[in-house]
């Protein structure tokens, strides 16, 4: 477990050589040598930037420290980030999952929106597991929603509750709304 702890705080944003990225969205500062001293007449560089963020809302990307030749700053965009975008000092433009790769000179103060849509979707659970068979559950994000019985009145159960997988849940405020059909039907006894 400690070989495993110990460098805990290079995952959020490992470096390389190209520069630095950003796997992690949370309020910090990262620092990295990027460069290689392998190659002849060069030293590494030091880079830095600052993660300002309310994940789930967009977040900024600021750089606060860079060098005089451009590097890339190459940050995750999950697979739920449908319609992902980033913006540098303005400039918009579509990501798709997986990194968006952003490579120049990077002046002091430079700020990178990132901006990763929040959508609510279904996901049905895999039919082959007969466990599971027929759950669904509501992804907002990294988030991942589902009902169990102690959130129903004391007279119903989880059970009962038939939702349809193609109706599209419906974000209201900070409320994640569906829309399911909830019977007085008795809990099957389990085989």
């Amino acid at each position: 477990m400690a070989r495993r702890l110990g460098p805990i705080d290079t995952y959020p944003a490992p470096s390389d050589a190209d520069g630095l990225q950003l796997h992690q969205f949370a309020n910090a500062n990262f620092a990295a040598e990027i460069g290689s001293s392998a190659v002849a007449g060069t030293e590494p560089s030091t880079v830095a930037i600052t993660v300002q963020t309310q994940y789930s809302k967009p977040g900024d990307v600021k750089v606060t420290d860079s060098p005089a030749e451009p590097w890339t700053l190459s940050v995750r965009v999950s697979d739920w980030a449908e319609g992902a975008t980033v913006s540098v000092s303005g400039h918009v433009q579509p990501v798709e999952p997986g990194y968006a790769k952003i490579t120049q000179v990077f002046k002091p103060g430079t700020v990178t929106l990132v901006q990763l849509p929040l959508i609510p979707r279904v996901l049905s659970a895999d039919s082959r597991i007969d466990a599971i068979r027929g759950y669904v559950a509501v992804q907002q994000g990294p988030r991942v929603y589902f009902l169990e019985s102690f959130n129903l009145p004391a007279d119903r159960h989880v059970d009962g509750c038939v939702m349809d997988p193609g109706t599209a849940p419906v974000l209201d405020g900070r409320r994640l709304l569906l829309q399911c059909r909830l019977s007085h039907g008795e809990r099957a006894a389990c085989p």
